[in-house]
């Protein structure tokens, strides 16, 4: 097994992988719910993870060319999915979800 993937395959590895997935199916599940703090919790997660791209650089470069290829789509999947989230057409969205569930 490379060094890329050598990072991932213990119990930590595996762990950290499942709760990421896990926190990210709720923040989108919140999200969908038309929960603003959804939003801003993702953000602080991304602004997060940017500060610490630096140290994951370090191991994605010494591994896989295929990890370099996925954390860079992963990131540039993020920084369209945050410019979405506070475009005027989304915060309309979530006030018209709130208003509606308020209605209810």
């Amino acid at each position: 097994m490379n060094i890329g993937f050598g990072n991932y395959t213990g119990t930590p590895g595996w762990f950290a992988g499942v709760a990421g997935l896990v926190i990210i199916f709720l923040l989108v599940r919140f999200i969908e719910l038309g929960k603003r703090w959804g939003r801003i919790v993702f953000l602080f997660f991304f602004f997060l993870e940017a500060v610490l791209v630096p140290l994951k650089l370090i191991f994605l470069l010494k591994g896989n060319f295929l990890l370099d290829v996925l954390f860079l789509i992963e990131a540039i999947l993020q920084l369209f999915a945050l410019k979405f989230l506070f475009s005027e057409k989304s915060t309309k969205w979530f006030i018209d979800v709130n208003y509606a569930a308020q209605q209810s």
